[in-house]
């Protein structure tokens, strides 16, 4: 992967800055390429090389280490917390919460 053009990479970093700040958010295909000015296949691709993970990947990682914030730093219920970071429901939450802490 080469991102020697500085296009590329404004719009690489453009891309990390968004997800960042809007991991609670329902991000959906339409929107990343918004922000990309790439197709998903290539920017996903583009992606996992520099990031050694997917987009989603990275979106569920982020969700889970705030929730990890919330829950060590807070007084809010678990199941506030995962509404807060973005997961829809408690079920995939703690699923995704354990798998999460069994790899660290």
């Amino acid at each position: 992967m080469n991102l020697d053009n500085i296009t590329q990479i404004e719009r690489y970093k453009n891309l990390i800055k968004f997800l960042d700040k809007n991991f609670k958010e329902d991000i959906n295909i339409e929107k990343i390429e918004e922000i990309s000015h790439y197709s998903y296949r290539n920017i996903n691709r583009i992606f996992q090389f520099l990031q050694h993970e997917t987009i989603g990947k990275h979106i569920k990682r982020i969700r889970l280490e705030k929730a990890a914030e919330y829950l060590k730093y807070s007084n809010q219920q678990v199941s506030d917390i995962a509404l807060n970071v973005g997961f829809s429901d408690i079920a995939s939450f703690s699923k995704a919460f354990k798998k999460r802490l069994r790899c660290i």
